[in-house]
């Protein structure tokens, strides 16, 4: 296991560029299915209790600016569907959201609100207002922490703190 000492400031400042390089590499149908089954764990029970039912019918676009990467999800069956999008789709979507893959880390992480971002420009909804009213809601209300193993939520916060301290 990788120790929390060991990740200094420096390594975390790189982490985009390395993020920015392993997306060239990754192809794209992994980088899906990574995503794929990180949300769907992630976000199990909530489906299937039917918290993101509002998504139900709808698709929405998440793109990376800084990875020049996107991709589609939708709720289908009680389970998050996560696929590859063009610029077709992404000009079809319900709702598009666009900000810098440091900025998505510290939202993931607590350590940025969306609303702050939103006005700063460094985040971005297109589209279904009301859709993505809900969709910020909801993630306002989830508790990463509670979902993620305590080494893991640890290690997320401290590089979200570097990262925000280099914003």
């Amino acid at each position: 296991m990788c120790q929390l000492k060991m990740i200094t400031p420096k390594v975390i400042k790189a982490l985009p560029a390395f993020g920015q390089k392993l997306n060239q590499w990754l192809p794209l149908q992994l980088q899906i299915g990574l995503i794929s089954q990180v949300l769907n764990r992630l976000f199990l029970t909530h489906c299937q209790q039917g918290e993101l039912d509002f998504l139900a019918d709808k698709t929405v676009v998440i793109e990376v600016t800084d990875f020049a990467f996107l991709f589609s999800l939708q709720l289908r069956q009680h389970k998050l569907c996560v696929s590859a999008c063009d610029d077709l789709q992404k000009q079809q979507a319900d709702l598009r959201v666009k900000a810098s893959s440091s900025d998505f880390f510290l939202l993931c992480s607590s350590q940025a609100d969306p609303d702050t971002l939103f006005f700063q420009r460094r985040l971005s909804m297109l589209g279904d207002t009301e859709l993505g009213l809900y969709l910020k809601n909801f993630l306002d209300s989830f508790d990463c922490a509670a979902q993620l193993p305590t080494t893991v939520w640890q290690l997320q916060q401290k590089v979200a703190k570097v990262l925000s301290a280099a914003g």
